[in-house]
Parts: C-alpha cells; structure tokens; sequence
C-alpha cells in the first residue's frame, strides 16, 4: 500500500505528546508528503519506536525533530547521545549499552526491532551520534519490486 510517512510522523507525535510533556521534551515535524509503498502499521512502529527512544533518552527542555523528506525519514535529538563504544551495536538484540542501564529502563529491543523490520522491508537504518550531544536515526526507503520511493 502507499503511505505518506510524513503523516505518520505527525500522528506518532500526536501520539508521543503525553510522554513528551512528562520529559519536558518538545517533538517537531519538518519537510513534506512523502510517498512510499509500504505497510502501514509496521511503518508506524518504526516512527513510534524511533521516536519513543529519542524522548527518553533525552533531557529536561530538550528537542526531538522528525523529518521525512525524499525517501528518507530521520528522528534527531539532541539528548544525551550514544558512547562510540556502543554505536556498533545498538541495533543488536537485547543490547542496552552504558545509557540503558544508566538512564532509563531498556530492554534492547526497540532498535533491533527498527531494524529487522528495515532488513525485511527493503529499506536501510543508520545511526550517527556524539555522546552529550545528539542522536540520528536514519530510515532510507529502498526500491524494489514492492517499497519503493514514489
């Protein structure tokens, strides 16, 4: 099916709002329709799970943006970041490195489910992060026979 992640980057806010205001976080959504075919639940579990950590992993009056523009949907925040000593495996199963044990309860499960659902969909997931200073998660939207960017 064809699913604007753009929209669903705002319902997934709309959603998040309670959790947000609880961290005193603020959640932004920039950039435009966005086109892509693809399931629309597991498209929604993405943005959620992607979201969700960006709040908590992050500080008081801190900043989540989502952006979905040109096949390409990111979530930044600039929270506490990820140890480089972590980064290679953060989307492993189970695997809740120095922050999940530190700063909020984790089981090591929400990134590798963001993954796994990347892998089986066609689609590509990177990270980029600066311990103290922010976090990036990156979904590229692949093209195949059944995902592909419009």
């Amino acid at each position: 099916e064809e699913v604007d992640i753009y929209d669903i980057a705002l319902s997934c806010q709309a959603m998040l709002e309670p959790v947000a205001e609880k961290q005193k976080v603020t959640v932004l959504v920039d950039g435009a329709k966005c086109l892509v075919k693809a399931n629309k639940t597991m498209m929604e579990e993405l943005v959620y799970n992607l979201t969700d950590n960006a709040i908590r992993y992050n500080r008081d009056g801190g900043m989540v943006w989502i952006k979905a523009e040109g096949g390409v949907l990111s979530v930044k925040d600039n929270g506490i970041g990820i140890p480089d000593t972590d980064l290679p495996y953060v989307f492993e199963k189970t695997f809740t490195g120095e922050n999940g044990r530190t700063h909020t309860k984790s089981t090591g499960m929400g990134l590798y489910i963001v993954k796994k659902l990347c892998d089986r969909l066609g689609h590509s997931a990177e990270v980029s992060s600066v311990q103290g200073e922010f976090t990036e998660i990156a979904l590229t939207f692949g093209k195949n026979e059944l995902y592909k960017v419009e």
